[in-house]
């Protein structure tokens, strides 16, 4: 995973000036985001992918 911009980010989150802040997560080296809701009951189901959308990132087949 690479990150953009995080120790400026961090820096501003511990002064409480983080308005406005961005800081981008790319993922790198054939890595993929996953994405689960930690809230949601075990229905014993297999997760499917589902694609993101995300400008400027090819979601994986």
């Amino acid at each position: 995973m690479r990150l953009s911009a995080c120790a400026r980010a961090c820096r501003q989150l511990r002064a409480g000036r983080v308005a406005g802040t961005k800081v981008v997560f790319r993922p790198q080296d054939g890595e993929h985001f996953r994405l689960y809701l930690a809230d949601a009951p075990d229905d014993s189901r297999a997760l499917v992918p589902v694609p993101l959308g995300l400008p400027g990132y090819t979601d994986p087949c």
